[in-house]
């Protein structure tokens, strides 16, 4: 019987995996992964991600553009196997105030080795409020009322980490 391949980097660029990733992510071709980089819609099947124990010695994980909120931030946050993890992008993401306050608190339990987090293109809205607004010259603009925390703030989230670079 044949084995599967090991990987030690991994890049898996939208291939709408969606729940299926899950699989992707309890295989145990992972096991020696060091680097992966997805760029995938994963609100619904980044926990598994943090659940498997192929990620232990990870050391870079990228994650733009996956659609992870605050919920899903959450769930990765409380795992306890990114221990070896020293960068971890979540650009382009649509995090908020309780994902960057769980990502924080992840820093300085679960995430020791962690050097670098990147946060830009992340909304941090505290909660919002959405607007539409219609004119008889336009079919209407709607977005959100700006209540982005400030850079300060969040930066003072991850304060207690000495040598952590947070790009937002």
């Amino acid at each position: 019987a044949g084995s599967s391949p090991a990987f030690e980097r991994l890049a898996l660029l939208s291939l709408q995996l969606g729940a299926d990733a899950r699989h992707v992510f309890e295989s145990r071709a992972l096991a020696p992964l060091r680097y992966l980089h997805v760029r995938d819609d994963l609100r619904d099947s980044i926990a598994s991600l943090g659940s498997t124990e192929h990620v232990r010695d990870l050391r870079e994980l990228e994650l733009p553009q996956c659609r992870i909120d605050d919920r899903g931030i959450s769930a990765l946050a409380r795992s306890q196997r990114f221990a070896s993890l020293r960068s971890l992008s979540l650009r382009g993401n649509d995090l908020g105030r309780e994902g960057a306050l769980a990502l924080a608190t992840a820093t300085a339990t679960g995430m020791p080795n962690l050097k670098k987090l990147d946060l830009v293109d992340n909304p941090f809205r505290s909660g919002g409020t959405h607007y539409t607004e219609l004119s008889d010259d336009s079919d209407g603009v709607s977005g959100w009322y700006d209540n982005r925390y400030a850079r300060e703030t969040i930066l003072a989230w991850f304060a207690h980490r000495a040598g952590l670079q947070v790009d937002l």
